[in-house]
């Protein structure tokens, strides 16, 4: 945005009294005269103008206008100061003929900077600031600030410096690039990833990652480094883009690095884990060779009843640490390491709100049989009342609980059959109270018919010398008995005593 009009003409046409007063062949006013015919084509500056300290804060806006008084020699300043290691704020901008008539110098004053002297610099042109860097060895008193990259920046000694961090041994440095010789110089600039530059203020902060560093054939401690005291992570010996620490086997030898994570170090390897924090690789032989196992089948329609009953043995997965599943879809059991679903549907197996699939943590624990029942009602089809008589299939439930049922009662004269756990009754019993119910625990075994349902053998269950008077007057509920077609008894079984 810009502010103010600059005006030529012939002063005695200027209808200010003052201004004709006051313009004079002097600068340092806000009128400059001349008396050549044309002569009035001086350049006035312009320059941004703000002030954090006034109403015109420097990162609400920055107004350009023409300087207030004209200098031949005028230039536009900026103030900054540091906020952050790699970050300058602006606080004031403005034209250095007005510090000079406040009596100030851009030279007086910490971090002022002046701009060009051509006209408009302050749109045309940034201000050139200093060139800044991280200084610091990660072996000085400051050195876990170095590691970080949290220490303020300092200037460089070259205004078109640049930046570098590097590792040498095991000590990582941070300066500017000019600080180094030639030679150094032409390896951080080149293609050798144990130095990197950049031209940013204060951008020298890359984070090198530490790892474990070590193999089982060299160093018998590296199997188990929370047992053992005398190996340290260290810095890798280069800066790799999103660096991972990784603890692998490989045949009989356990090794222990840095890798780049695009060169994905565990693929293939269940024997492997990766991980981008310092120092994270620390996982004992013992925990790589315990490898995530799992049952892995499918059963189309029930044609694999060994995967429904689950009388196979665990498999490993593909990855060292992961967790099983089993789900049924469009009527086909899948038992696998959730990993080898889409991520979409493993947060499906995840959500323990959603009972469509099952997901557990543990070696083969993805084992329950998963039940299959008799899923009708005789309202819609009549086979229903006798379905083991007919071509109706029982079928997996919809859902999976480890302890579900299949059921069959009557419901307002009709028979009803299905799996306990779509009932959504949250682990009551579905036939808690229901004289003319079953509840079972095999696959098709709610398949018994409607007049079996209603005629369900139920005898009184007691014993005189355990319940007593009950007993003997009979005065005990029926309870269903295990066989629907069974019959009740009533006898008395001989004790004896020993004499005294």
């Amino acid at each position: 945005m810009y502010e103010g009009v600059l005006l030529r003409g012939c002063l005695s046409n200027s209808t200010v009294t003052e201004v004709r007063q006051n313009c004079t062949k002097e600068e340092g006013h806000a009128c400059i005269s001349c008396s050549k015919n044309g002569c009035n084509t001086v350049s006035w500056l312009r320059c941004a103008h703000c002030n954090d300290a006034g109403p015109d804060s420097c990162t609400v806006r920055q107004l350009v206008s023409f300087c207030p008084q004209y200098r031949s020699t005028d230039r536009c300043y900026e103030i900054v100061e540091s906020v952050e290691s790699a970050v300058l704020k602006v606080t004031s901008k403005g034209c250095e003929s007005s510090l000079e008539l406040a009596g100030i110098s851009c030279d007086e004053i910490d971090r002022c900077i002046i701009g060009r002297s051509s006209s408009n610099c302050a749109v045309q042109t940034a201000l050139k600031l200093p060139a800044q860097c991280l200084v610091c060895s990660s072996e000085a008193d400051s050195h876990e600030q170095c590691v970080k990259g949290t220490l303020p920046a300092q200037n460089c000694p070259q205004e078109d410096d640049a930046c570098f961090s590097r590792i040498r041994g095991n000590t990582l440095e941070r300066n500017c690039l000019s600080a180094l010789t030639v030679a150094e110089q032409d390896v951080c600039t080149g293609e050798d990833s144990t130095c990197i530059t950049c031209s940013d203020p204060g951008c020298n902060t890359e984070h090198l990652l530490k790892c474990a560093q070590c193999k089982k054939s060299d160093n018998i401690e590296c199997i188990d480094l929370v047992i053992s005291s005398t190996i340290e992570p260290t810095f890798c010996p280069n800066f790799l883009p999103n660096a991972v620490c990784f603890s692998r086997i490989l045949g009989d030898e356990l090794e222990r690095g840095c890798s780049s994570e695009s060169a994905d170090v565990c693929a293939g390897n269940n024997r492997c884990l990766s991980c981008a924090a310092d120092g994270c690789n620390v996982e004992s032989e013992t925990y790589l060779n315990d490898v995530a196992t799992c049952f892995r089948c499918r059963s189309n329609d029930a044609d694999n009843l060994v995967c429904d009953d689950v009388h196979l043995g665990a498999e490993e997965c593909d990855q060292l640490e992961d967790s099983c599943f089993s789900r049924v879809q469009d009527d086909v059991l899948e038992r696998n390491c959730l990993s080898t679903l889409a991520e979409e549907d493993q947060q499906k197996c995840r959500d323990e709100e959603d009972s469509s699939c099952y997901s557990c943590t543990g070696h083969g624990c993805n084992q329950y049989p998963r039940l299959r029942c008799y899923r009708c009602s005789s309202l819609l089809d009549p086979q229903c009342t006798s379905p083991e008589e007919t071509d109706l299939d029982y079928t997996f439930c919809d859902s999976f609980l480890p302890d579900d049922r299949c059921y069959a009662r009557i419901v307002d004269e009709h028979v009803q059959r299905g799996c306990q756990v779509d009932l959504n009754i949250n682990g009551d019993d579905v036939c808690a109270g229901d004289p003319m119910c079953i509840a079972c625990s095999s696959s098709g075994c709610n398949g018994v018919d409607e007049d079996e349902l209603r005629n369900m053998a139920r005898c009184i269950s007691c014993s005189s010398e355990r319940d007593g008077e009950e007993c003997d007057k009979a005065a005990m509920s029926a309870e269903e008995c295990d066989d629907f077609q069974d019959v009740c008894y009533t006898r008395v079984e001989k004790t004896f005593k020993e004499d005294a």
